[in-house]
């Protein structure tokens, strides 16, 4: 790969990866400064949205980092070494992304011992995928020759290159072992008969030849130094023996590197040096297998890594050498610091190392487990570590805020409204007027609070605090999130234009911003209200796709479930079906049971809007907990009602309906009343009656446009809309509402199987019928993409034959469109 770079005289920027860049805010802060090396302005803006508070999912920031290659003038290469190295999953998946809408600027290349779990066979039937495997790099004989004759001089004859190419298959680690080994061998041929077998049991030989010819000085060298990660002499002579000198380490590092002893300098001035990983790794196993106590050699490595401003590696070897205290101390140092930057992964398993009773003799410590804990999405493990801070704490008021404030975080994941708003305004009470970034982040969720249990005149206090405390401290994104969560409260409050201006002020500038998943999700809704579909459509796919970037499932399931309305609205049955299972696919198989809920009620409205009053009945039984599929009237339960009136039992649907009006004209929910007066106007025994309702439904619905509440009735309402029109109730209105229903309202269709919560689509689609419509939308033929894909003509028609049935399509370009409009597919460039 150097040589390539060399040749092909593109800028490029080169990663050597250890393990401790698997903390994906440390991966992105590394991969960022990376690229800087090649344009000191690239990654800025995904460097400072990766430092907000709290951090964005890291697909969130690779997006702003895809922005912004894709801005420059020229190509760049992006070299990953030892990506083997990284075992988080978070980091696969956003460079996967990376990959999947890689900018024409950017060449990546991977070098790694094992393939990555990303979706390699996807690009190479794409044939975006450059490879070069282990037996592109195996020695040929006449390179095993050049290699141990004509460059290290061992002057083997053809019949011994062979033996040795056969019993290393050209593995070059393995020969250059052996060469190691030749050196001083009297009888070569009975050394090169002596080892046989895999890779493993050749090396275990070698290393061990390659030691038994080393001076006692190098071996005890060797050993002590290979607990370290990289290697400068003061920190050797740290570590080994007492009366080893500064000057005598960068000596014997000079010598073993002379002495090809698979030692890598790591800078020009050749202070600073690595062992070859695999010698590394044998190395450490020659360590073990002589049973060496290397916790004194670990101790010293900590002591000198801390003294020199090396803490990440100060706190490794600390934990190696069962240091703990020192350990602990060091972390909680750290604590603050690796929160703020996002890593929390690193600090979790510093943590995960260190003896729950070290953990508990140390507040301070208990405080920072049990909020990684939380925010990872382990509250249950936080519990306790929570308990000893709280305990130690209560008569700290600055102190004991955190812990409130971790508490908060926790009743909020378990959907303890009442816990989640106790504890965020007594956690306010403590905090000065001043601390305007913790008093935005606690506003915003006791606003959540409050608009989830339905009190709306609390809730939009608490945004308006949220969004004033956001702008004094420059939280970009906790404002974005309060504007758009009170243009929900003026739309729950019946303001629909209202609503729509506070959304201009939140996407002017800043649409494409991961914060306004939300805003553009209101603005679909309201769209939808309106009965301008195809615009609350293309807001819809807006919010999907920012919320996908931000990583925001219930956003994203949200958006979802919308998208589920509006199909069944346009008689799309197929893409309701698509929509709904993309919904609970989105919420994720840990959703919490309220997210379950609203996904189920709407499967309900959609099952009776088809007359399928089975489906509708099972997924209410599926429901756990009282729950709407509306933004705007989150905290009314109208399915009993809705179920009531499609059975023809009006008086239960009327009761029922009576005691949720009241609910919603008590807590101020217009937008929920101007709903369940269009069902009153339904489920009322007398014509004189349903036009009470209706009138109502109509008086507070004309001023702001209401459209789909009372078309989404169905046929149903369209005589009662003739009548209020006879008798003047708010004619005009009525026509506009009778011309929509004529122009809207879709033809009647057959129910879609809406009653499986396995969704046949989503559950089933696989990757090879992705791969399948990759190529087909790359433009392929059915030939071309069978040889893409070393599979028969045959097979890629059975392919698309399954593909057409799950998408509801009947053609390729069918196909391809409905794929791309589902994500399946990345978007045209």
């Amino acid at each position: 790969v150097s040589n390539w770079l060399a040749e092909y005289q593109l800028p490029a920027s080169w990663l050597s990866l250890d393990s401790e860049d698997s903390d994906p805010a440390r991966f992105l802060l590394y991969l960022t400064a990376g690229l800087q090396k090649l344009h000191a302005e690239l990654g800025k803006t995904a460097l400072h949205a990766s430092q907000s508070e709290p951090p964005p999912p890291l697909k969130a920031v690779i997006s702003a980092l895809i922005n912004e290659i894709g801005s420059m003038s020229h190509q760049i290469i992006l070299v990953l070494d030892d990506y083997h190295l990284i075992k988080n999953d978070a980091i696969h998946n956003a460079l996967a992304y990376l990959l999947e809408h890689q900018p024409v600027q950017l060449h990546l290349v991977i070098i790694t011992r094992e393939d990555p779990p990303i979706p390699l066979p996807r690009w190479r039937a794409r044939r975006e995928l450059t490879e070069i495997r282990e037996s592109d790099l195996r020695f040929t004989l006449d390179e095993i020759a050049a290699l141990l004759n004509d460059q290290l001089h061992l002057d083997l004859t053809p019949q011994q290159i062979e033996i040795l190419g056969s019993k290393t298959e050209g593995w070059i680690s393995g020969l250059q072992l052996a060469a190691l080994s030749l050196h001083g061998q009297e009888d070569t041929d009975h050394f090169l008969d002596s080892f046989a077998g895999s890779n493993r049991f050749i090396l275990d030989y070698l290393i061990e030849e390659v030691f038994r010819q080393q001076p006692p000085d190098v071996r005890a060298f060797l050993l002590q130094t290979a607990i370290l990660e990289q290697l400068t002499a003061p920190l050797c002579a740290a570590v080994v023996a007492d009366d080893m000198s500064v000057r005598d380490a960068q000596a014997m590092l000079e010598r073993l590197e002379q002495a090809n002893l698979f030692i890598v300098p790591l800078d020009e001035s050749r202070q600073w040096f690595r062992y070859h990983q695999l010698f590394a790794d044998l190395l450490r196993q020659q360590l073990r297998l002589r049973k060496g106590d290397t916790s004194t050699l670990q101790q010293r490595a900590g002591e000198w890594h801390q003294a020199n401003g090396f803490l990440r590696r100060a706190v490794n070897h600390y934990l190696a050498a069962a240091a703990w205290e020192q350990a602990a101390t060091l972390i909680h140092a750290q604590s603050t610091g690796l929160q703020k930057r996002g890593e929390n992964t690193t600090f979790l398993n510093w943590m995960q190392a260190l003896p729950d009773s070290v953990i508990q003799s140390h507040p301070a410590l208990c405080l920072d487990y049990a909020w990684a804990l939380a925010l990872s999405g382990q509250p249950d493990a936080a519990d306790g570590f929570l308990q000893v801070a709280e305990k130690a704490f209560h008569d700290n008021p600055a102190q004991y805020s955190l812990v409130l404030s971790a508490k908060i975080h926790i009743a909020r994941i378990r959907q303890d409204l009442p816990q989640t708003i106790a504890l965020s305004r007594r956690a306010l009470s403590l905090i000065p007027a001043t601390a305007y970034e913790p008093r935005s982040a606690l506003s915003l969720n006791l606003g959540m609070a409050y608009w989830q249990s339905g009190q709306l005149i609390a809730a939009q206090d608490a945004f308006s605090e949220a969004r004033e405390m956001s702008q004094a401290s420059q939280n970009h994104h906790i404002r974005l999130l309060s504007i758009g969560f009170m243009s929900i409260i003026q739309a729950s409050q019946g303001r629909l234009h209202d609503a729509a201006d506070l959304l201009h002020t939140a996407l002017a500038g800043a649409a494409d911003s991961p914060a306004n998943a939300l805003s553009h999700l209101v603005q679909g809704a309201l769209l939808y209200e309106w009965n301008q579909l195809d615009e609350a459509d293309a807001s819809l796919q807006k919010a999907i796709t920012l919320a996908q970037r931000s990583g925001n499932r219930e956003l994203e399931s949200s958006a979802y479930r919308k998208l589920a309305l509006l199909a069944q609205a346009t008689g799309d049955q197929s893409a309701v079906s698509i929509a709904l299972a993309l919904a609970k696919r989105a919420a994720g198989d840990d959703a919490p049971q309220i997210t379950r809920a609203r996904n189920q009620a709407a499967a309900v409205v959609i099952a009776l809007a088809q007359n399928d009053l089975e489906t509708a009945r099972r997924w209410a039984d599926q429901m756990q907990t009282t729950a709407s599929a509306s933004l705007f009237y989150v905290p009314l339960f109208l399915i009993p009602a809705r179920l009531h009136l499609a059975q023809g039992n009006k008086p239960a649907a009327g009761k029922h309906l009576a005691v949720e009006y009241e609910k919603a004209s008590g807590a101020g929910w217009r937008y929920g009343q101007i709903e369940i007066r269009s069902l009153q106007a339904l489920a009322a025994s007398s014509v004189d009656d349903a036009l009470h309702y209706l009138a109502d439904a109509l008086t507070m619905a004309q001023p702001e446009g209401f459209v789909r509440t009372f078309i989404d009735k169905g046929e149903h309402l369209i005589p009662l809309l003739h009548m209020a029109t006879g008798r003047q109730l708010h004619s005009d209105y009525c026509r506009s509402l009778l011309a929509e229903f004529s122009e809207k309202l879709p033809l009647p269709s057959p129910p879609v199987a809406l009653d499986s919560a396995e969704n046949p689509l989503i559950e089933t689609i696989s990757e090879r019928e992705i791969d399948v419509l990759v190529l087909l939308a790359d433009g392929l033929t059915y030939q071309e993409i069978a040889q893409s894909m070393f599979v028969s003509v045959n097979t890629v028609k059975s392919h698309l034959k399954s593909i057409y049935g799950k998408l509801g399509v009947h053609n390729r370009r069918e196909a391809v469109a409905r794929a791309r409009a589902l994500h399946l597919l990345a978007p045209h460039k």
